[in-house]
């Protein structure tokens, strides 16, 4: 433990001395990752999806063609809910 606490220690002044003498960076100690980006095609995949549960529900392509993405999305929370009433009851 000691051993470890020694190296580290002999390591970081090493990298401090290489920053002062080089004026080269000391890489950070972590691997910071940023947050993957929405892609336009997994989008139109998840509508897909959701229109394809909302037909096998009862509505029609016609109807959910004219409709946005949000009123979409709510018809299905509605059609969620509907089917949660009809178990409990």
């Amino acid at each position: 433990m000691i051993v470890s606490k020694i190296s580290f220690i002999k390591n970081l002044y090493i990298e401090i001395l290489v920053y002062l003498i080089l004026g080269e960076k000391m890489k950070p100690r972590k691997n910071y990752r940023s947050r993957p980006k929405k892609s336009e095609a997994k989008r139109r995949q998840r509508v897909l999806s959701q229109k394809r549960r909302l037909i096998e529900k009862g509505y029609t392509e016609e109807s959910l063609s004219k409709l946005s993405v949000v009123e979409v999305r709510n018809l299905l929370k509605v059609a969620n809910k509907r089917v949660l009433v009809k178990v409990a009851s």
